[in-house]
């Protein structure tokens, strides 16, 4: 065994180094980000070895209060909103997670790893919180004083549970730092240098097009459209998006990036004592955390909406509470199952690869025995939290998982066909760890072509060997390896495989480390950690670019004007509309209708409807004048170096004039209102909805 364990390390050394060698990943970008971001990481650490040593505390706490005065300086009231959604997710958790020592623990089965209580507490009370309120999206009820209100009633009726599993949750964390000093700080320092993009605002396509639209139409409208007419995503599963929009009520101002760091450092806490339950010990639970959040894939997904931040944080803590689950059926581990898989699923439905082979490793370990009287609670948990997208898909469009497989469900609402990209379909084979790094373009929308996968896997690969004959980590190398090849097999697109990393690196780790060649160990990780967060700007183009020195939360304008000048517009355009203005977005690439709240058009894919309607034409002038007469534009957004066919002479002859322009994106104001008609849809009978395009806001309920 330890032979089969050293052989599997160097094979790994062997690989990075030859990778390195034959394909070298560095650019001039990754020098001249590097160059910037190293003497703010130094100063960083500075100060929080001076905070540490002011306050009589181990370095991690004062690396951490620096991570923290960060992102205020780069969030400010999301931050404190932030925390405040935590803690009322502890106390909505506590309900069923109870922290140790409290009266309600002393009758209860509260086997549900009790050291990380806190953390199961906030996790499932913010999937109840958060799904609750999914539920309720369509109702015109939220408002900022609202959930100040919701908070409000929680702290008052919870305040003791919650301060009883703050108090432990301190006690946990201390001793922990206290054991691993070392470790501890560096991990934190790699954490605060992880976050660097979560500084940032959103920028990302995903997002402008879709993700924002559900946070900006609360603070905007009071409630949430659903209008899969103009947006074919709007009743896909929402639940990360909930979190997102709800705190930017709370703020009165977007938070992505501080949530983002928020579950970053929770998956990073749930790695550490994954690594300790599985056996590993000193530094190695430790680095397999940094290996995981130095990952350039991962660190840059902290500063847009995609969904694998929020999953790879349930992926960890589903993992590391079956693996501290008792052996006999226990009531309050199905239940917390039950929620952290109704948060997977209720967030993507891919999420389906992770939480099911999780559920079968937690029935292997019940030996096919589940606690019965809690199954329908359980179950009624799972609806709560995450079937309100999927049942407001089925009943109003006819499709639970609209827009996908709808060649099996045929919506009128999307086309009748499976969403499929083939840019991402190479095959799988034992290589492609190798080629995620070293070919990252194939499997990525990267900013370099080299670089966005990281090392980690690749230096571990061959411990999936070590770990198989090890009976102690044999049944979770099945379940990880299951959850990364399940959504991969059928599209081998990077960012999937995020949230099974944080099962599948602790284990590979268990599976090379030898005690006599423990030195070794931590050196080679701590070596494949440094050289992930030196190719951190690989994983994006916005990195790359050198998008977090340029920004100041002072002036955002300077950074939007470049990479996302819709933005601009929209804010821009909020200032001075009136309850009837439209906007047309004629941009195919740049579809940044969600920040609009509803009052934004494109003839994209995003609308089938006007996108047909635009094709059809054959003199394109006149296709975009019904596109603007159908959609009840009076505006036109669009890119100066991307104008489609067609537009320019529509606008001359319209009389356009340009109202406003910023960076690429230019505003104009049609010279007067178009004849406006009527908009009428339908879904297999069950919804008719029919509304006049000059009205304010359509609504779909």
């Amino acid at each position: 065994m330890p032979l089969l364990q050293r052989t599997a390390l160097l094979i790994g050394i062997a690989l990075v180094a030859g990778g390195l060698l034959f394909y070298p990943p560095w650019a001039p970008q990754l020098v001249e980000v590097g160059m910037v971001a190293l003497p703010r990481w130094i100063a960083a650490l500075l100060v929080g070895a001076l905070l540490a040593r002011m306050l009589r505390r181990p370095m991690a706490f004062g690396i951490g209060a620096v991570l923290l005065l960060t992102m205020l300086y780069f969030h400010g009231l999301a931050v404190v909103a932030t925390v405040a959604l935590l803690l009322a997710g502890i106390g909505v958790g506590s309900l069923i997670v109870t922290a140790p020592g409290s009266p309600a623990a002393a009758g209860r089965a509260t086997e549900v790893a009790v050291d990380d209580s806190p953390w199961f507490a906030m996790l499932i009370g913010s999937g109840v919180l958060m799904g609750t309120l999914a539920w309720l999206m369509a109702l015109p009820i939220f408002s900022q004083r609202a959930m100040l209100g919701m908070l409000l009633v929680i702290y008052l009726l919870r305040h003791r549970q919650i301060a009883a599993h703050l108090m432990h949750l301190g006690r946990t964390l201390t001793a922990a730092t206290r054991e691993s000093p070392k470790s501890s700080a560096a991990t934190v320092a790699v954490l605060w240098l992880a976050c660097m993009p979560a500084w940032l605002p959103v920028m990302s396509a995903d997002d402008l097009a879709f993700h924002l639209q559900l946070g900006w139409q609360l603070q905007t409208l009071g409630y949430y459209r659903m209008d899969v007419g103009s947006q074919v995503w709007s009743l896909a599963p929402w639940l990360t998006d909930v979190h997102y929009g709800v705190l930017q009520l709370l703020a009165g101002r977007e938070g992505v990036g501080a949530l983002n760091a928020a579950w970053l450092t929770t998956t990073a806490w749930l790695i550490v004592r994954l690594g300790q339950t599985i056996g590993l010990r000193g530094a190695l639970p430790w680095l397999a955390a940094m290996l995981y959040i130095s990952l350039p894939i991962v660190s840059s997904l902290t500063m847009g909406m995609q969904t694998e931040t929020f999953s790879a944080m349930l992926v960890a803590a589903l993992g590391l509470l079956i693996m501290r689950a008792p052996t006999t059926p226990d009531r309050a581990t199905l239940l917390c199952a039950a929620g952290l898989a109704a948060m997977l699923i209720g967030s993507k439905i891919v999420n389906l690869a992770f939480a099911g082979p999780l559920g079968l490793l937690l029935l292997w370990r019940w030996r096919g025995s589940v606690p019965w009287r809690a199954v329908p609670a359980s179950l009624v948990l799972a609806l709560l939290i995450g079937g309100a997208s999927y049942t407001f898909a089925w009943v109003l469009a006819g499709n639970p998982v609209l827009p996908l497989y709808n060649s099996v469900f045929a919506s009128p609402w999307a086309p009748i066909d499976d969403l499929v990209d083939s840019r991402w379909h190479h095959g799988v084979s034992l290589a492609t760890p190798f080629w995620l790094t070293f070919d990252a373009a194939s499997y990525h929308e990267a900013g370099l072509p080299r670089g966005a996968g990281g090392v980690a896997l690749i230096l571990l690969a061959f411990g999936c060997i070590g770990a198989a004959v090890d009976t102690r980590l044999r049944a979770l190398l099945v379940v990880a390896l299951a959850a990364w090849l399940l959504p991969f097999s059928q599209v081998q697109y990077l960012r999937y495989t995020v949230p099974a990393l944080t099962l599948l690196i602790p284990v590979l780790l268990a599976g090379v480390a030898v005690a006599d060649w423990r030195r070794l160990t931590v050196w080679a990780c701590a070596l494949a950690v440094l050289l992930q967060l030196a190719l951190q700007p690989s994983a994006s183009w916005v990195l790359a670019a050198g998008a977090t020195s340029a920004y100041s939360p002072d002036d955002p304008s300077a950074l939007l004007d470049d990479f996302a000048p819709e933005r601009v517009v929209a804010e821009y355009w909020r200032q001075r509309r009136s309850p009837a203005d439209r906007v047309l977005i004629a941009t195919p690439y740049a579809s940044a209708h969600a920040e609009f709240s509803g009052a934004a058009f494109v003839t994209t894919w995003y609308d089938p409807a006007l996108a047909d309607a635009v094709k059809a034409k054959r003199n394109p002038a006149d296709a975009w004048r019904d596109a603007v007469e159908t959609s009840g534009s009076n505006y036109v957004l669009l890119r100066r170096d991307g104008a489609p066919a067609g537009l320019h002479d529509y606008l001359t002859e319209s009389g356009a004039v340009l109202d406003y322009a910023v960076g690429a994106a230019w505003l104009y104001r049609l010279a007067s209102k178009p004849a406006l008609g009527e908009v009428v849809a339908a879904a297999r009978g069950r919804v008719s909805l029919r509304f006049a395009t000059q009205e304010p806001v359509p609504h779909i309920v």
